[in-house]
């Protein structure tokens, strides 16, 4: 479909969904590659789509979604990279949440660009800013939670955040 209008920033938008599906299924199966791959395309489509439509939240959320899905990977392998990455983000991730502070997404998206920070802090061996981090994402998550207390998910998440803390 892309490929007989790649000019479309709709179908653009909808591959960038489809290309980060596409990444979480190769990276479950242990295709890192594969997955990386599948997340640049992601992020070229979703780019493509908040240019041709700035105003366009949807895409300027996937994009971030897709950013820090590809974070998640390489935070492991390249730690600094990552961490390059989300801190020249954050200010946009932040934008979006004043913007939206309803968006319960929005929020725990930043909650979990300040948890890709602390960890790439954690390889780092940097324990201040690690824990800095974490915190920052604790109350981002506490917020949500208080937006949908009967979301396990997001209790989860505040919870693994809580051991982070604890943990360094």
């Amino acid at each position: 479909m892309v490929a007989r209008d790649p000019g479309n920033a709709g179908l653009r938008l909808r591959s960038a969904e489809l290309n980060s599906d596409h990444a979480e299924l190769a990276e479950q199966t242990g295709q890192h590659k594969a997955a990386l791959a599948y997340l640049d395309r992601g992020i070229e489509d979703a780019h493509f789509s908040v240019a041709a439509q700035p105003s366009n939240y949807k895409a300027r959320k996937m994009e971030a979604a897709i950013l820090l899905q590809k974070g998640e990977i390489t935070d492991i392998y390249d730690p600094d990279v990552t961490l390059r990455g989300d801190l020249t983000r954050l200010p946009i991730n932040e934008a979006m949440m004043r913007e939206h502070p309803e968006d319960v997404d929005a929020i725990l998206n930043l909650a979990s660009t300040w948890t890709q920070i602390g960890n790439c802090y954690m390889e780092r061996g940097d324990i201040p800013d690690e824990i800095d981090s974490y915190r920052k994402a604790a109350t981002l998550r506490e917020r949500a939670f208080a937006m949908r207390p009967d979301d396990v998910a997001v209790l989860r998440d505040l919870l693994i955040v809580y051991g982070h803390i604890g943990d360094a």
